[in-house]
C-alpha cells in the first residue's frame, strides 16, 4: 500500500512513540494478554484489529518469536525474579500496575525459554542462563577469591560472570558488596605510602623571609625554546617570581635566585625539592655564601614538612 494511504496509521504510531496526547476521537486501551490464541487458531485468519486503537495498545507479545516450548517450566524451577517475565512470556499477562506492566513488557523482549530454562539475550545475541541471586553471589565469590581468584574490581567480576553465560539482575550490587567486605581487598587497596612524620610549621615573621622554590615543566616549546619555568613564592605575601628557562641546570637556578636576593634581600630559608637544579654544587654554594638555610621537601611540591 502506498505511504500516502497510511497517514492516519503513521500519525497514531508517532503519538504512541512520543507519548503524545491522544486526540478526543481516538480511543486507547491497554491489553494485558494476547487478543489472539495462536495455538487454537493455527491455519485460520486472525481476527481484524480495531483501527481506532493506538499501536502500543494492540501490540500483542510475539510468542512464536520467543521459541516457547510446549510445556514451559514451573515457577519452582526458575529464580524468583523471573516470575513476572515468565507470566509475560507464557501467558502474556502483565501486572495490574500500568508502570510496572510497561517495564515488564519491555524487559521480556530480551528473554526466552529454551529446554526448560530461561535465558537472556545479550546485545550481541549471546544467550545467558538466568540464575538465582544466591547462585550468582557464590559464582562471584569464586571468581573473586577462589583458587584462581585475582580480587578484581566489581565491574570486572560481573563481566567475567556474564561472559561465562550467567545472568541475574543484581550482579553489580552483589559484586560491589563482595569487594567491600573482602578483608584482602581492604588491606591491599591503593594507599598513599608516605613515611609517617610530624609536620613542621614554617616560621613566617616578615615578608620575603621564606621562599618556596620549584620547577614547572616540561611545557610546550615557546618561540625562544623555553621548556620549563623556575617559580619562587614568598610564603608571607604570596608574591610570585617566575623565569622561563631552556635548560635545567644549577646555573639557571643560581641566576634566578640571585636576582631575587638583589630585589627583595637575603631570605632566612628556602623550601624546595630534591631536583638536580637545586641540589647542584653551585646552588648550594650560593645558599652557604649568603647563610640561607635550605629545607628539603619530601614530595614533588614544597610542603610544610621542613
Amino acid at each position: 500500500m502506498l505511504r500516502k494511504y497510511n497517514e492516519a496509521t503513521d500519525a497514531l504510531t508517532k503519538m504512541a512513540s512520543e507519548r503524545a496526547t491522544v486526540p478526543p476521537d481516538v480511543f486507547v486501551s491497554d491489553l494485558y494478554k494476547p487478543s489472539i490464541d495462536y495455538k487454537d487458531d493455527k491455519g485460520s485468519d486472525p481476527p481484524p484489529v480495531d483501527p481506532g486503537l493506538a499501536p502500543e495498545s494492540t501490540a500483542a507479545p510475539e510468542l512464536e518469536a520467543m521459541d516457547i516450548e510446549a510445556e514451559p517450566p514451573t515457577p519452582n524451577d526458575l529464580p524468583d525474579w523471573c516470575y513476572p517475565l515468565l507470566q509475560r512470556l507464557v501467558n502474556g499477562t502483565l501486572p495490574p500496575d500500568q508502570a510496572e506492566a510497561r517495564r515488564i513488557a519491555h524487559r521480556a523482549k530480551t528473554f526466552l525459554l529454551l529446554d526448560g530454562e530461561m535465558y537472556k539475550r545479550s546485545p550481541l545475541g549471546i544467550l545467558m542462563r538466568c540464575i538465582t541471586r544466591q547462585e550468582g553471589v557464590k559464582l562471584l565469590d569464586n571468581i573473586h577469591s577462589g583458587d584462581c581468584g585475582h580480587h578484581a574490581a566489581p565491574r570486572t567480576l560481573v563481566g567475567n560472570a556474564f561472559r561465562q553465560g550467567f545472568y541475574w539482575p543484581t550482579a553489580v550490587a552483589d559484586a560491589t558488596q563482595i569487594v567491600k567486605t573482602c578483608e584482602g581487598c581492604q588491606f591491599y587497596t591503593r594507599q598513599i605510602h608516605l613515611p609517617a612524620q610530624d609536620l613542621q610549621t614554617i616560621p613566617i615573621t616578615w615578608p620575603f623571609a621564606v621562599w618556596g622554590l620549584d620547577l614547572v615543566g616540561p611545557l610546550q616549546n615557546a618561540p625562544d625554546g623555553f621548556t620549563h619555568l623556575l617559580v619562587a613564592i614568598d610564603k608571607f605575601s604570596k608574591w610570585i617570581e617566575v623565569r622561563p628557562i631552556t635548560r635545567i641546570k644549577a646555573e639557571q637556578a643560581v641566576l634566578f635566585f640571585t636576582d631575587i636576593i638583589h630585589r627583595f634581600g637575603v631570605p632566612n630559608s628556602i623550601i624546595t625539592n630534591n631536583g638536580t637544579q637545586f641540589t647542584g654544587r653551585k646552588f648550594i654554594e650560593l645558599c652557604d655564601r649568603h647563610h640561607i638555610r635550605v629545607d628539603w621537601a619530601a614530595v614533588a611540591h614544597p610542603k610544610t614538612n621542613g
